[in-house]
């Protein structure tokens, strides 16, 4: 009995033993199994963090070249970013931006490590715009931009590297494809019932009231929009009405719209394409190219001496005869501005005789290349007396010449009577199915109605100049007399609903308008403040809407300017070394663009 207890003790402790040992193993396999799974997921880990780092990398490369392409369009134009291209491809983070950026390398698609891939996708193509510019339309061209990015001092036997590559329209929106632009503050302030059927942008705040007052389209500021009166403004009390519709978006601190003049883009600034070029200055330069006068079919130059008029400067000179302007110009004519207190000596051109000499003449017709007179620019140089002011002014333009016509000047202008509007049974309506391309951009816009009569406008009593209905249908590009001018008492612009000035008792009586009203800048000649009442005028009944002609690119008035926008589309992560993601094919359409 004592033997089969000692065996069985034995037998036992063998068991155990055995059984401490397969522990032992099994721990040790297990111990090794989670060192090996925290040593992998170590090294995972790792490896996502440093490719995470290499997507950041590379795309802050492509973000500093689209950055770059899209300030040098916006100041200038395509052929600007073209000729830059080989610039942009070297344009690498670098260690005097950062010294983070010393730790990484930076390559091409083709693995050439002197820069990133820049390429243009498409030619320019006039089409609907996509992001916040939907339901505009523009000429639109793709870019891609493409860069590779890995880690010098990489953890890993291979460094990781990571390829990013952003798309992007360069874009080109029409100026007059807003209903209301403008580059300053704005304020409207209606009183009566007041509707603004397209859209509206402003490169600053934007102050509104109604009563009510509508907007059926797409509404952006890129300052604050708020429902208050501007800073300043002494004329408005009490509290704004608040009757206001957004029928469409309303959108604050958007993206700035330039004019591409150049890096200056202040209203001062932007007030140059009014101007006659200084000399020197090159037509192809980024102001150059935005000027009227450059832009400008004829060139009528008023001087102390007389009457100069001319082909505009991008065709073989061709000079007019005095016969031959006198036909449409006319310089001895004379009426009183109650609202500028001062007589106005104006250039008048009659449009109708203008378009009946431009259909026959031999002088510009050989030379122009629609054969008719489309835009006219007048530079008075005439030395006026004390009291006085140069002005252009617009007769007899109901029928246009074939092409439309802009008429472009650095001084105040005035419209008198039905213009553009060769169909009498669409006067006083939105049809403007039979009415031509056109536009005026001047210092200060006044409009005259039918009745008006110079002999007339020297009384202080406005019950000699009562309007009659008139019609307007043309894009209008002016300045104002802004809020807080410290020349004056009254602080209050007049607002959006007095951008065109009148000088007539309109009580009862309509001016119809379609078209575009765009404020670049402050009014530097017709400087006297908005009033009502008194000798100045009484208001019509405003029937006015957006022109939706202009948003044919054939129908746009000739010489409109066009602003600069730069539109993102795609940004995807593709396998190093493709211009290609696994998801898409090699050429990607961004809002129709490319």
């Amino acid at each position: 009995m004592k033997t089969y207890r000692q065996l069985k003790i034995s037998r036992e402790r063998g068991n155990a033993l055995l059984l401490v040992m397969m522990t032992t193993v099994i721990s040790a396999i297990a111990l090794a199994g989670a060192m090996q799974w925290v040593s992998t997921n170590s090294r995972l880990t790792s490896r996502n963090n440093e490719y995470y780092r290499a997507v950041a990398a590379a795309e802050a490369a492509t973000e500093k070249v689209v950055g770059m392409m899209a300030r040098d369009f916006r100041e200038h134009d395509w052929s600007v970013v073209d000729g830059k291209l080989a610039d942009y491809r070297a344009a690498l983070p670098t260690e005097a931006e950062s010294a983070h950026w010393q730790g990484w390398a930076f390559s091409d698609p083709s693995g050439s490590t002197n820069g990133v891939y820049v390429a243009r996708r498409n030619t320019a193509q006039f089409v609907e715009l996509n992001s916040q510019y939907v339901g505009l339309r523009g000429m639109a061209a793709t870019y891609s931009v493409i860069a590779n990015a890995s880690q010098i001092a990489s953890q890993q036997e291979t460094p990781i590297a990571a390829a990013v590559r952003q798309q992007f329209q360069l874009a080109t929106i029409p100026i007059f494809q807003f209903a209301i632009f403008y580059g300053i503050p704005m304020e409207i302030h209606p009183g009566p019932n007041f509707v603004v059927t397209g859209r509206v942008h402003s490169n600053d705040a934007l102050y509104y009231s109604g009563n009510p007052l509508t907007f059926n389209s797409h509404v952006t500021s890129v300052g604050t929009m708020v429902n208050a009166f501007a800073p300043g403004d002494t004329d408005h009390t009490g509290t704004p009405g608040s009757n206001v519709n957004f029928v469409g978006e309303a959108d604050q601190h958007t993206a700035h719209l330039h004019l591409p003049i150049g890096t200056n883009n202040t209203a001062a600034a932007v007030r140059e394409i009014l101007m006659p070029p200084p000399a020197g200055e090159s037509a192809s330069s980024a102001m150059g190219q935005q000027r009227y006068y450059n832009k400008a079919d004829m060139v009528i130059t008023v001087a102390n001496t007389g009457v100069t008029v001319t082909s505009g400067p991008r065709y073989t000179t061709a000079l007019l005869s005095t016969n031959d302007w006198q036909k449409f110009v006319t310089t001895t004519n004379s009426f009183r501005d109650w609202r500028e207190e001062r007589t106005v000596v104006p250039v008048d051109i009659n449009v109708a005789a203008l378009r009946q000499w431009s259909n026959t003449n031999s002088v510009l017709r050989p030379i122009l290349p629609g054969n008719d007179v489309a835009s006219v620019y007048v530079d008075d140089q005439r030395t006026l007396a004390s009291g006085q002011m140069a002005a252009v002014r617009l007769r007899e333009g109901a029928d246009l010449p074939a092409d439309g016509l802009t008429v472009a000047t650095a001084q105040p202008l005035y419209i008198q009577g039905n213009f553009n509007q060769p169909n009498s049974s669409h006067l006083g309506t939105t049809n403007t199915t039979a009415t031509k391309p056109a536009s005026i951009a001047s210092d200060a816009i006044t409009i005259l109605s039918g009745n008006w009569q110079d002999a007339n406008s020297t009384s202080s009593d406005l019950g000699t100049r009562v309007a009659a209905n008139t019609t307007v249908n043309a894009a209008l590009l002016s300045g104002i007399v802004p809020t807080l001018d410290s020349n004056r008492t009254k602080k209050y612009s007049g607002g959006v609903e007095n951008y065109t000035r009148l000088l007539e008792k309109w009580s009862g009586r309509t001016f119809t308008y379609n078209g575009s009203m765009v404020v670049l800048f402050n009014s530097q000649f017709a400087t006297n403040g908005w009033r009502y009442g008194g000798s100045i005028y009484e208001a019509p009944t405003r029937r006015w809407a957006f022109d939706l002609n202009f948003m044919d690119e054939t129908k746009l008035p000739p010489g409109t300017p066009r602003l600069s926008a730069m539109i993102r589309g795609s940004w995807a992560v593709l396998p190093v070394g493709s211009t290609n993601s696994v998801y898409e094919a090699e050429v990607i359409n961004i809002g129709g663009g490319g």
